[in-house]
């Protein structure tokens, strides 16, 4: 009971209480779906590489359309009843999608797109509300929970596939935890919020972060580092199982591998990018990502392209923390800046899907993927020498760890 009453002691330690458990479950779920999803579609529903590509630019193209929609709608419910909504509502669509229906994954999966995209739209949000004073630390505690996930989820995901005979039932029980998240962030206390905002002050919130300079030069360079990262995102899985014979359970070890090195690094950043530099943090990150790339396009050897993954799986979870600083410092920390940056990343990463997956019957897997990595070195040095943290020195140096 004591224990208990410190953890609530203060309004902060109980918004992040309870956005660490909800974000615990949606994690859960979504690593899980995005460790399986490959492997279900090439597997169970009997897609090709490319295929699964165009099928995942379905989920972008989905946010593209979607988040606009509910980030206007986000205006009038605040983020704590809109992550509700949507963690609830995407519970329901992985559910009609593990059903395992062509037609029906078709078109639920730009629909699971866009909600759960809404729903890291609003906990980003949610996590610069819990306290100003501990900004750096909230992010970190919750990028750290998505990273400690991501290392449960392989292992439970691969161990349920192969006791439950398929990889549709994993799925059902991903939904389930999804829904259990959205019921979960109802309790969080959220700052005040007006909801009776017309649509024309929601427009003209839009538009002002819209014109925010420094927020729009963070963006071009982050998602201009994320298409380079896209052949990993589509082919990693199925290069390494289906083209040098790694099984799904070892390639699911090596997810947890990687994953429990992004926890450590996660962790890392939330300490350190309280007082230093938000682009040097970036360009650690970009420069690791860029050479586990690298490694998988360069050798047929599956050590080496294991070596490549982890790499990737330790180095790219950590631009979430500074990357979600950078934006919450630059635009507002407010669900309207996270949603413009949304609705950018699902652009690029929907027709990166589909550049990807109209050229890997071309050219195949593994050019795609040293290409990526030979376009993210220059852009890592881009962000290094030419962007600076929006937060100025003197205020970095006066924020508390």
């Amino acid at each position: 009971m004591a224990a208990t009453a410190l953890i609530l002691a203060t309004p902060a330690r109980q918004r992040m209480t309870v956005l660490a458990i909800s974000a615990a479950f949606f994690s859960l779920s979504n690593c899980a779906f995005d460790m399986i999803a490959p492997l279900w579609a090439t597997g169970d529903l009997g897609f090709t590489a490319a295929e699964w590509a165009y099928l995942r630019s379905l989920r972008f193209t989905g946010t593209f359309v979607g988040i606009l929609a509910f980030g206007i709608l986000a205006e009038r419910l605040g983020s704590r009843r809109t992550a509700a909504l949507t963690l609830a509502l995407g519970g329901c669509a992985m559910s009609l999608m593990a059903l395992g229906t062509p037609w029906l994954v078709t078109l639920s999966m730009p629909l699971f797109g866009a909600l759960v995209s809404t729903t890291f739209v609003h906990f980003n949000a949610l996590t610069q509300q819990v306290s100003p004073q501990r900004q750096s630390l909230a992010n970190g505690i919750y990028r750290g929970i998505g990273a400690g996930m991501a290392i449960i989820a392989p292992i439970l995901a691969t161990t349920a596939a192969q006791r439950l005979g398929a990889w549709s039932p994993v799925l059902q029980l991903a939904a389930f935890a999804t829904a259990a998240g959205g019921v979960i962030i109802l309790l969080y206390p959220e700052q005040e919020h007006n909801a009776a905002q017309s649509f024309a002050a929601v427009w003209r919130g839009f538009a002002t972060a819209a014109r925010k300079r420094a927020l729009w030069r963070f963006i071009y360079l982050d998602q201009a580092m994320a298409f380079t990262q896209g052949a990993v995102v589509a082919f990693s899985a199925v290069r390494l199982t289906r083209e040098l014979g790694l099984s799904e359970p070892g390639f699911g070890i090596v997810c947890t591998v990687g994953a429990s090195l992004g926890l450590v690094s996660v962790l890392l950043a939330g300490v350190l990018f309280q007082r230093f530099p938000l682009n040097w943090g970036m360009s650690a990150a970009w420069l690791g990502s860029a050479v586990g790339s690298l490694l998988l396009g360069l050798s047929d050897s599956l050590a080496i392209n294991i070596i490549g993954v982890l790499l990737v799986a330790m180095f790219w979870p950590v631009t979430s923390v500074p990357g979600s600083m950078w934006i919450g410092v630059a635009g507002g920390a407010t669900a309207t800046a996270f949603t413009v940056h949304k609705i950018v990343q699902s652009g690029v990463a929907a027709v990166t899907m589909v550049l990807v997956g109209w050229l890997e019957p071309r050219l195949g897997m593994q050019p795609l993927l040293l290409i990526g990595g030979i376009i993210g070195l220059p852009l890592t040095a881009l962000m290094f020498y030419s962007m600076r943290d929006p937060r100025g020195t003197t205020e970095r140096n006066h924020l508390s760890l």
